[in-house]
């Protein structure tokens, strides 16, 4: 119950919570990147975690499974199960961090990587 509680206080203090099964993680990035959003995406999956961050809707870091930049954020936009948080804003010095590439074309070379691996 505890464990339950926490969990409800953290979503509401949190700009976006939800499963991956409800709103695919394509969608999130493209729900961020049209709306401009600065933050971090957070996707929990089997005690495994991803993150993105985002600055006004630009990919400027994501890390995942040893994995970080381009290769992290196309491995994530593989999955499609598990929980996933959006927090608004970032620190001082991740938002410095340079913009990973353009967003529609890493998207595109996502997209076309999953098609060519049947998935």
């Amino acid at each position: 119950v505890t464990a339950m509680n926490e969990q409800r206080a953290e979503e509401l203090s949190s700009a976006m919570v939800g499963q991956l099964s409800e709103i695919g993680v394509i969608e999130l990035f493209q729900m961020i990147n049209s709306g401009q959003k600065t933050g971090t995406l957070q996707v929990d999956i089997r005690n495994r975690r991803a993150i993105t961050l985002f600055n006004e809707g630009e990919l400027v870091h994501s890390q995942f499974d040893g994995l970080e930049g381009k290769e992290a954020f196309h491995a994530i936009m593989a999955m499609v199960n598990g929980r996933f948080k959006f927090t608004l804003d970032l620190t001082a010095a991740e938002k410095q961090l340079d913009v990973i590439g353009g967003f529609e074309s890493l998207l595109f070379e996502g997209l076309q990587m999953m098609d060519e691996n049947g998935g």
